[in-house]
């Protein structure tokens, strides 16, 4: 530029929002569902920018639910006049795991059969692991309000290569019950 100015050229790109959120495939967990995980978790218009997330959120989603080879993919359709678009996830939610062979290590304090079915993971039940963790950890804070302060528990999976079952490893270490006693002088 004459003078020694400088020139700026703005080059604008249309933000265009999506107006609709579409599911197709093998989806496996409703329809419902889906939505409500995107939108609680990107708004009920999210941006095309974050569809990588999205689906690695759907990803989660199938992988608690007990579908450990679930493909989910994204694909945006840009329309304009208004500018707007529709993001389709495309699921191919795969099998749903099944608990296989379990070992319960270590001393629950109760029997095994009774321990696996508090915790919902006694074989041949779909594997939700979220929700033997939570039991797992409900329980372990169980056995400290009986004073058995240094629980611990853990928790193992091993997936067959097909994602069809999961075996299990679980682990509790009750340790001894502590007595708190005071002497007064």
């Amino acid at each position: 530029a004459p003078g020694g100015g400088v020139a700026v050229r703005f080059n604008l790109i249309p933000f265009h929002s999506v107006q609709r959120i579409e599911f197709a495939g093998n989806l496996g967990l409703s329809e419902g569902q889906l939505r409500s995980t995107v939108v609680d978790r990107f708004g009920a218009s999210p941006s095309i920018g974050r569809t990588d997330a999205a689906v690695r959120t759907l990803e989660q989603l199938y992988a608690d639910h007990g579908y450990l080879r679930a493909k989910v993919a994204a694909a945006s359709e840009v329309q304009h006049d208004p500018d707007r678009a529709q993001l389709t996830f495309t699921i191919d939610a795969g099998p749903r795991a099944v608990i296989g062979e379990v070992a319960v290590e270590r001393d629950p304090l109760i029997s095994r059969e009774a321990f696996l079915r508090q915790l919902g993971a006694e074989p041949g039940a779909t594997y939700l692991r979220p929700r033997i963790q939570e039991r797992l950890d409900t329980y372990v804070q169980r056995l400290k309000n009986r004073r058995y302060y240094e629980a611990e528990g853990s928790l193992q999976p091993v997936a067959s290569e097909d994602g069809r079952t999961v075996d299990l490893v679980i682990g509790v270490k009750s340790g001894l019950p502590v007595t708190v006693r005071f002497d007064f002088l």
